[in-house]
């Protein structure tokens, strides 16, 4: 798809090797449903915390690690992609390669918890939320 398209590839320096190591990626988990094996040889281009433009576009990244250790927030002026950090009602998983529950806590915590209460927020999976929202999301209770 990536020789097709000729798209650039954009992502935390701290998971350039997730894209050809399927134990890392998690694509291994799946070999035994007969999914195959997911390698990307793109040469991708490193994103840090902080302002930057692409095209015209844009955008604030915020380094939220936890679900994975380069787990990235994207935030427009009017909405902000989240990944799997958080979701309406739950919160990423963190039993995959590098995972960790305190470090995701953290980043929900002190960055996400200090986004505009109101702005859209789009989960890698599931409905939009706000962080308005999820002040009562059960799995944050207590933290």
């Amino acid at each position: 798809m990536l020789a097709k398209h000729d798209v650039p590839v954009y992502l935390s320096e701290k998971e350039f090797d997730f894209l050809t190591d399927p134990e890392k990626n998690g694509a291994a988990k799946f070999k035994q449903y007969g999914l195959p094996e997911i390698r990307s040889y793109a040469d991708p281009t490193p994103l840090a915390e902080g302002d930057l433009t692409i095209a015209d576009f844009n955008i604030k990244v915020l380094h939220t690690p936890g679900h994975s250790p380069g787990s990235l927030t994207y935030i427009f002026k009017d909405f902000a992609i989240v990944g799997d950090t958080l979701f309406n009602n739950g919160i990423g998983r963190t039993d995959l390669y590098q995972g960790d529950f305190e470090t995701l806590i953290d980043s929900i915590k002190f960055k996400l918890f200090d986004l505009n209460e109101v702005l859209p927020l789009y989960p890698g999976h599931g409905p939009s939320t706000t962080i308005e929202k999820e002040i009562d999301n059960p799995y944050l209770l207590g933290y």
